[in-house]
């Protein structure tokens, strides 16, 4: 009650961003519309009238530590709606979406940005094209959660990640544009690291989605790296010809993620193959949000690749990652000249494996990172759809 002059006031200002946003591209334009704050001119009384109405107050120090966030987005909406912290909107409430239809809770951390996915404005993704679908690799997945705490929390450097978990893949039609929103948590202090917890979401049906999670450890200095627990290959197995690894159908990857090559995945514990550095992210997306990369996302998703391959030599079927325990990078950057990928597979059964995966530099010693506990499901119906890896419609 009483909001509607407010409500119209702020509407002549989304309004007035929005022209500005038009006319002004290289700036960022933003209307921020406030809820009630818990000061100012909200006085006790009027706070009863909004707690009534189940309009929760604005924390005077939650909202300015949010607007300094706010202002650091570079690629954010121009509109922008701000509620107390125990607001529930239909759209991002799990009991208002029901249950079974893939909503999540509403989530706790806070925007750290927002990035329009698309196969216009990201042409590698017309390379990772899976049953006529375009799908947001793993790899370019984790990278922009470590830009997520990073930009979060300034000054630390990407040491890794625990707990990933894809909880919904990203499919997107050829024409399709989907906003992702990447949120960060506070930063956790714990022995010589700091930990932030990270989300990436989008809306869809008109409703709030998780499509991953993953817990980003950042670190003030990088630690030494550390041994190879893996050991190097001792020549048995057969080496896999380029037209054995992307030209028969197993694999759906296309020119932008051919990075594997002396491949030797066979039956059994192990698989071995070298893998070349991911280009420039400015020749995998039209406007990357950095100019390097902190992890090496083809690095990564050969490795999953080599994944496939073995899923293919065990028995005959393809297989997707799902996540990991822990992953650990012991360098600001991977090498230039690619690494050498080392696979243990600690357990596997018809539906999924469980394997260790290290990335050695050239030398054939150094350990530039590692990833314990990944896993991939196994299922006989990918086999058709990484056939049909072109994108369609």
């Amino acid at each position: 009650k009483g909001q509607a002059d407010y409500a119209a006031a702020n509407e002549v200002l989304n309004k007035i961003a929005q022209f500005e946003a038009h006319r002004r591209p290289q700036c960022r334009v933003v209307s921020v519309n406030w809820g009630p704050w818990a000061g100012g001119m909200v006085t006790p009384g009027l706070a009863k009238i909004f707690k009534r109405e189940g309009v929760p107050l604005i924390d005077p120090r939650a909202g300015a530590e949010y607007l300094v966030r706010e202002l650091g987005v570079e690629n954010g909406p121009v509109e922008v709606v701000v509620m107390g912290e125990a607001a529930v909107l239909p759209e991002t409430a799990a009991e208002a979406a029901g249950p079974g239809n893939g909503a999540a809770k509403a989530s706790s951390l806070s925007p750290a940005f927002a990035l329009d996915v698309s196969a216009a404005a990201y042409p590698c993704l017309e390379s990772h094209v899976i049953d006529g679908k375009a799908v947001l690799p793993v790899a370019l997945m984790l990278e922009w959660m470590a830009q997520a705490a990073i930009h979060a929390h300034p000054g630390l450097q990407f040491h890794g990640a625990d707990n990933l978990r894809i909880c919904k893949g990203v499919l997107l039609e050829k024409s399709e544009t989907r906003r992702l929103r990447f949120l960060a948590g506070k930063v956790e202090a714990e022995a010589g690291a700091f930990r932030v917890a990270v989300e990436a979401r989008a809306t869809l049906d008109g409703r709030d989605a998780l499509h991953a999670s993953a817990e980003i450890v950042l670190v003030d200095r990088m630690p030494a790296a550390v041994a190879a627990s893996i050991a190097a290959p001792n020549g048995e197995g057969e080496i896999l010809s380029p037209k054995d690894v992307y030209g028969n159908g197993r694999l759906f990857h296309g020119p932008a993620f051919h990075g594997l090559s002396n491949v030797c995945a066979h039956p059994g514990e192990f698989a071995f193959a070298r893998a070349q550095a991911a280009p420039a992210p400015g020749e995998w997306c039209k406007a990357p949000l950095r100019g390097t990369w902190l992890t090496d996302p083809l690095a990564l998703d050969s490795s999953f690749q080599l994944m496939i391959l073995w899923s293919f030599a065990q028995s005959g079927v393809g297989s997707l990652p799902g996540g990991f325990g822990a992953y650990r990078q012991y360098a600001k950057a991977f090498p230039e000249a690619g690494v050498d990928i080392r696979i243990h597979v600690s357990k596997h059964n018809k539906r999924g494996a469980t394997a260790d995966i290290e990335f050695i530099a050239r030398d054939g010693q150094t350990v530039v990172a590692k990833i314990t506990g990944y896993t991939c499901v196994i299922d006989a119906s990918l086999n058709d759809a990484f056939k049909l890896c072109t994108l369609s419609g």
